[in-house]
């Protein structure tokens, strides 16, 4: 899997369908704040800006031995920016 999410004040939800390896880019402008969930584990998957931080420019990549249901992403009220995403199972 791989492509582009655009980033709001709203959260916007990327499905990872299972991958066990992905890699996230903040293209900017602003930060953006993300949460992760695995398959099978149940919790709060929406993001707040209060959770962590990618700044503008910053990689980050992640690996699970279960797989990734879906990640969650959201900007500061009034800000925009552009994550890219690989992934792969």
């Amino acid at each position: 899997v791989g492509g582009s999410v655009a980033a709001t004040q709203t959260n916007t939800n990327l499905s990872l369908k299972g991958v066990h390896y992905f890699a996230l880019i903040n293209d900017g402008p602003n930060e953006v704040y993300i949460v992760i969930s695995e398959l099978g584990i149940s919790y709060n998957t929406t993001a707040a800006t209060t959770d962590f931080e990618l700044k503008n420019g910053e990689f980050m990549s992640f690996t699970s031995q279960q797989g990734f249901g879906r990640v969650s992403i959201i900007c500061q009220t009034g800000e925009t920016g552009t994550v890219r995403y690989i992934g792969h199972r």
